[in-house]
């Protein structure tokens, strides 16, 4: 009987602090949104909610809950003139950037935050450091943000005079703005708004005094270097991205460093200066952890080692990218079957306890008949109650959610096993040489080896009925990554030199 109570009180005691962690996080962010509506009409009442929402973040223990009520709280005070306060409030997430830094709106809020207080107090060389960090950290999607700490870096040249400066940086504010505002498919500019951002960024490099220790000199030659890349002006990209890193080097900012090593790398590709290009390859190797990244370049090096004759190179090179290819394309689908898994676990484990609790519940009724002492038996009764009433409101939805993950385990295999589809027009296209869908109206065109089918469909409807290795790049493209030669930040690769547009909407897809 001892152990059958211990049992019941442990399983309380559980469900209970569950019950606690979900109200603590319902207090805070009701806290947050109080202190929101105060925030044009009493500054005072809307810190004392947001420092209320900090104390339950605390106690919660999670470092993302304490840094989101950090941020909100240092915005509240340096709009009060509070800076001393604001910073001290900041810098839990400084110290825990590294923890933070795969939240990067958190992060870049943080870096933001810091720019403003800086900018405040007149120290105007942090003030653009911060911001630039701030640009560096916010998700790329994330238009607006970017666009924010841009704007600040304008407004703190233009408080010391640095005109060119701030309108540069007030430009590129308004580039950003502009993509918030028109959300477009793709981030590739015509080769017309090339000439004219090179244009721009000489105007104002020639304007520059210091050209080797200023941050500015530093982003307008990675800005040319990209520009220049694209033009297909290999030379000169490799010019300007090197400068680029060359000022970076100097005044230790590395937050272009990624992207120029990468345009110079393939600039010197494509100008046949394998030797060069390998090198610079193996260097961003050691550095990069990203594996589309780690692809593009593998699949480079092979062709290079290919082009000097250096065929066991080219062959190692090879198989690391067969290798890394297989993870990227198994990854995604890895990572769902793994979650259905452990969403099917934590049901069937939570159903089983269920039925435990019913069990336990009729023992114990039969005990308590035996009982003579009231307090015990009232004590008994209420916890009871407690679980009763809460294990017979999850339970249904607990068999649903059940059932619906069993459903998606069964679906996701039986399009891994699928070999061919049928259309509409009863044509039947195997999978394995299918090599992308163009939709086009209401027609896609089915593209494989050996032929091009035409059929009145949908891509989404098309789209459930593909295994995993299918996946939507473009609102009008769907591809088989299995035919992926080489891609970039705007546009894929198909093996027989086929390009394919790559949307920053559906750019994720391909992780």
């Amino acid at each position: 009987m001892r152990t059958l109570r211990f049992s019941i009180f442990f399983i309380c005691l559980t469900l209970g602090c569950n019950v606690h962690s979900q109200t603590q996080h319902a207090n805070i962010d009701s806290l947050i949104i109080k202190s929101k509506t105060f925030k044009k009409t009493n500054l005072d009442s809307a810190l004392f909610y947001a420092n209320q929402a900090s104390v339950l973040a605390l106690q919660t223990g999670e470092i993302t809950t304490i840094a989101q009520t950090n941020i909100i709280t240092s915005s509240y005070l340096i709009n009060s003139g509070s800076f001393e306060e604001a910073t001290k409030s900041l810098q839990y997430n400084l110290d825990h950037s590294v923890l933070i830094s795969g939240e990067g709106e958190l992060l870049g809020a943080t870096y933001y935050n810091m720019g403003a207080i800086a900018h405040q107090e007149e120290k105007r060389d942090a003030a653009i450091s911060y911001y630039l960090k701030a640009v560096n950290a916010f998700p790329e999607e994330d238009y607006n943000s970017i666009s924010r700490a841009y704007l600040g870096v304008g407004a703190a040249y233009g408080t010391i005079g640095m005109t060119e400066h701030s309108n540069y940086f007030y430009d590129k504010s308004l580039e950003f703005s502009k993509k918030s505002k028109d959300n477009p498919h793709t981030g590739k500019m015509s080769l017309v708004s090339q000439t004219d951002r090179i244009k721009n960024c000489l105007y104002l490099l020639d304007g520059l005094d210091n050209k080797e220790t200023s941050r500015v000199a530093m982003t307008i030659y990675a800005d040319l270097g990209e520009a220049y890349f694209h033009k297909k002006k290999y030379d000169s990209a490799v010019i300007f991205s090197k400068l680029s890193l060359n000022v970076a080097k100097q005044i230790g900012f590395a937050i272009n460093n990624d992207d120029c090593n990468l345009i110079v790398a393939n600039s010197q590709f494509e100008l046949r200066d394998y030797k060069n290009a390998i090198n610079s390859y193996r260097e961003i190797l050691k550095q990069t952890s990203k594996p589309n990244i780690k692809k593009q370049i593998l699949f480079n090096l092979t062709r290079a080692h290919k082009n000097l004759a250096q065929y066991q190179k080219a062959l190692t090179a090879s198989e690391a990218y067969a290798k890394i290819s297989d993870s990227v394309k198994s990854l995604q689908e890895n990572e769902r079957i793994a979650e259905i898994t452990v969403q099917y676990e934590t049901e069937k484990q939570a159903n089983e306890i269920l039925v435990l609790q019913q069990e336990n519940q009729e023992q114990e009724l039969l005990l308590s008949k035996k009982q003579t002492n009231l307090w015990k038996w009232s004590l008994f009764a209420f916890l009871a109650t407690a679980v009763s009433i809460f294990l017979g409101r999850n339970l249904v939805s607990s068999l649903k959610r059940i059932k619906k993950v069993e459903e998606e385990k069964r679906e996701i295999a039986k399009k891994v096993e699928e070999t061919a589809i049928v259309l509409n027009n009863k044509t039947k296209v195997y999978l394995n040489e299918l090599k992308y869908i163009k939709s086009d109206g209401n027609y896609l065109e089915f593209v494989t080896v050996e032929r091009t089918v035409i059929d009145r469909n949908k891509l989404k409807d098309i789209l459930k009925k593909l295994p995993p290795n299918f996946v939507r790049v473009h609102r009008s493209y769907v591809i088989n990554k299995n035919f992926i030669a080489a891609l970039n930040s705007t546009s894929l690769l198909l093996n027989s030199n086929i390009e394919i547009p790559l949307s920053r909407t559906f750019k994720t897809n391909l992780a």
